[in-house]
């Protein structure tokens, strides 16, 4: 991987490690894993996290933006899950500060994810659109510019 682009995401993780309780959890226990994975439904999140299912799915939304993984909205009998980019046990390491560096996801567990793959002839629904609210925009906002969400003012014209 490109190592700007490594520097960039690793700041970006340790920022939402630290202003974000149920990303601290996320991290923390990716950074005890003994073996990596190359994906972690979003119940599995929700279990080992103790959070609600609705503010797991917007933790994974945001780790995707962030491109440490893809969000895999669960179909045709799939569940959700996230598909991580790197090795879960180096993201947990670096956002809590422990590490400078992650490390690429071992590509015999990338290919073994790959192998359960369903391909889906119709084309997906699009959720609907919705808005965020400014706790969220906060949120992005400080990961973002690597800030706390506290440090954001948004002023709303119109």
């Amino acid at each position: 991987m490109n190592g700007r682009m490594d520097t960039e995401i690793v700041r970006k993780i340790r920022a939402l490690h630290e202003s974000d309780e149920r990303a601290k959890k996320l991290f923390d226990w990716l950074s005890a894993r003994t073996n990596d994975v190359a994906e972690t439904s979003i119940d599995r999140i929700c279990a080992m996290v103790d959070i609600a299912r609705y503010e797991a799915v917007e933790l994974a939304k945001t780790l995707a933006v962030i491109g440490v993984c893809g969000f895999i909205v669960g179909r045709k009998g799939w569940k959700s899950r996230v598909r991580w980019r790197y090795s879960v046990k180096s993201l947990g390491e670096a956002a809590k500060g422990e590490s400078a560096e992650i490390e690429e996801i071992d590509p015999e567990l990338e290919e073994e994810a790959d192998q359960q793959i369903v391909v889906v002839e119709e084309p997906a629904e699009v959720p609907p659109e919705t808005g965020l609210t400014l706790a969220e925009a906060k949120r992005g906002l400080a990961i973002t510019f690597g800030v706390q969400p506290d440090d954001i003012q948004i002023i709303i014209k119109g």
